[in-house]
């Protein structure tokens, strides 16, 4: 949560070498210890971009692999695939944020610090402000919580920006 050097050794360093750009400004403080302090991170990468996380999809999604380059981001189309998002700060552990594209299932949470929303980047290099639809999106609190029923639509939007399936 405070460690710069995580950061500095990161591979997107050398290209985002301002530490600022890892969080967002309106985040609120964390405890601790004693003391009221900054995430050095709030921003973290679609699990789906960049790797082998075999891990992020279902098993029936073979037919979406991860990005492992720009080249291979098709479907969906670099204007609709989800790079970077805000995480929420209650699921905020590794560098991926984690959707399992055919299940109701918020494997990871997007954070709620912008007037019931959130920021979400592209591949294409643009950025959107995502507002929720459910307002049960900014009140989740844990990993691998339930979508809304019948549908949640946050899900399927962040589902949608992963792997478009349908």
């Amino acid at each position: 949560m405070t460690n710069l050097i995580v950061i500095r050794e990161g591979l997107l360093f050398p290209y985002n070498t301002s530490e600022a750009i890892y969080r967002c400004p309106s985040e609120p403080l964390e405890k601790f210890g004693k003391l009221m302090v900054p995430r050095v991170r709030t921003v973290t990468m679609n699990g789906m971009m960049g790797g082998n996380q075999d891990w992020v999809q279902d098993p029936k999604a073979k037919e979406f692999p991860p990005r492992k380059k720009s080249s291979a981001i098709i479907n969906p189309s670099p204007s609709k695939a989800n790079v970077f998002i805000h995480e929420s700060p209650l699921t905020i552990e590794d560098c991926f944020f984690a959707v399992k594209g055919f299940q109701n299932i918020w494997q990871n949470l997007p954070a709620s610090v912008h007037g019931n929303g959130g920021t979400v980047t592209f591949a294409d290099g643009h950025a959107e402000y995502w507002k929720w639809f459910e307002p049960e999106t900014a009140r989740r609190k844990a990993w691998d919580e339930p979508g809304k029923k019948p549908v949640d639509r946050d899900l399927v939007r962040f589902q949608r920006a992963t792997a478009a399936y349908d």
